[in-house]
């Protein structure tokens, strides 16, 4: 289990508007520490070495730890007899459910000491202390990080984890999921994957390309997919091949901390099943823009406005040659920074610029009312605070749909979406605003 990466660019906005500061920390032989709810029974010892790899890789497996894990006299040296059947009692990095079990025993452990788990992200654990503070910790597979208003509570909280586990606290944070994090002085975060970035561009043989500084032509729109003739040629499958290697490393890049990607992979990835060579050059179009940006990185808490959230919403009306359909996408600030964005293609086909514009529109309403309330069970905000957020809208038919209530479709779908923002915006949830498309 792991928190959203949504979750964890919100958490670093709000502790840069709060001043406050972000350690992280690592558990040692992390699911290990746990115990199997009912015993494992293994055939042969094949599948023992297959689960202990990582221990016997870095030699820290000894007799005594492996009889730790097995409820027998034997030692290391047995392994070799296959007539044995191993009954397994300790938890073991090889075992499906071995991620979970970790988990339950570190939330059971939280929730002891007055954490409460978050309905929103079920990795967030959040603790009001006697006099008021505000602790988070938030979980991603066998590490943690905790904020916090003073260095001293959060040192109480590492000494409290290593009390009870096999735990490291690394100080300040300056890695996520191999994501550099850097902290500036004025206190806003950078997350940084540039060495990821140009690991991208180096397997795809990409490193010599010229640069361009656009992912796409604004007039790009993606085709046909490959006939059955095209796949069955040789030099086709070593393409689809590489077409899927280098789509996947770009989707990992964008969803941590590149938006500007994220309608180029997300109009890529559609085509993964049989990708085109027209597809495969938009592909290397796209590594030449990521060459010449390969030092960008997503800085989060350069801006503090007053306005806790906002979102931008647009669609790109019959985008798709292949089925008529549109694209769209919206993103979410928080405090000026840009905490979640999506792209992609509408599963129906509009049969008008408005209809796009208003399904896309109920999608961005839909995602803000979901930080509205990540907002209030996270970060203890005030729903005062949080009426009206406002979605800049470029549409003006779309915003009169929405303002009086006027059907623009025969479609029902459309109509079911258009009432939802209309009631949202009529509630004081959501302020429609007119943007320029300029």
């Amino acid at each position: 289990p792991t928190v959203s990466s949504q979750s964890f660019r919100t958490i670093l906005v709000h502790s840069v508007k709060f001043k406050r500061l972000v350690h992280n920390g690592d558990f040692k032989q992390a699911f290990a520490q746990g115990k199997l709810t009912e015993p494992k029974y293994m055939e042969t010892f094949a599948e023992l070495l297959y689960v202990l790899a990582k221990d016997l890789k870095s030699g820290q497996l000894t007799d005594e730890k492996f009889r730790s894990y097995c409820d027998c006299d034997l030692t290391l040296d047995d392994l070799a007899n296959d007539d044995l059947i191993l009954v397994v009692y300790g938890n073991l990095y090889g075992l499906h459910e071995a991620p979970l079990i970790f988990f339950k025993l570190v939330k059971e452990f939280l929730q002891k000491h007055g954490f409460r788990q978050c309905y929103r992200d079920r990795c967030i654990f959040v603790k009001r202390t006697d006099h008021g503070e505000l602790i988070i910790i938030v979980l991603y597979v066998d590490d943690l990080i905790v904020t916090a208003d003073n260095k001293a509570t959060i040192e109480s909280v590492m000494e409290l984890l290593k009390a009870t586990f096999e735990f490291d606290d690394l100080g300040e944070l300056n890695f996520y999921k191999q994501i550099k994090i850097l902290r500036l002085p004025d206190g806003s975060f950078e997350l940084d994957q540039s060495e990821y970035a140009s690991k991208i561009l180096k397997e795809m043989g990409a490193e010599s390309l010229s640069p361009s500084t656009t992912p796409f032509e604004p007039t790009t729109k993606f085709g046909r997919i490959a006939t059955e003739d095209e796949q069955a040629m040789a030099e086709y499958r070593e393409m689809h091949a590489k077409y899927r290697k280098g789509v996947g490393l770009l989707i990992f890049l964008m969803i941590e901390s590149r938006p500007d990607l994220a309608y180029g992979v997300g109009q890529l990835s559609r085509f993964m099943h049989a990708p085109s060579w027209e597809h495969y050059e938009q592909l290397y179009r796209l590594l030449r823009y990521l060459k010449a940006t390969v030092n960008h990185r997503l800085r989060l808490g350069v801006s503090l406005p007053d306005l806790p959230s906002c979102a931008y919403a647009d669609s790109s009306f019959k985008s798709c040659r292949l089925t008529g359909r549109s694209s769209g996408g919206y993103s979410i600030h928080l405090y000026g920074s840009c905490v979640s964005w999506h792209s992609t293609t509408m599963k129906f086909v509009t049969l008008s610029v408005t209809e796009a514009e208003i399904s896309m529109l109920t999608e961005a309403a839909r995602h803000v009312l979901c930080y509205k309330h990540f907002f209030v069970d996270v970060l203890n905000y005030n729903d005062v605070d949080l009426v009206k957020i406002p979605i800049y809208e470029d549409c003006a038919p779309a915003m009169r749909s929405v303002h009086h209530h006027f059907s623009t479709s025969a479609h029902r779908h459309i109509d079911v979406k258009n009432f939802f923002t209309c009631e949202q915006v009529d509630s004081g949830n959501i302020n429609i605003i007119k943007v320029s498309n300029s």
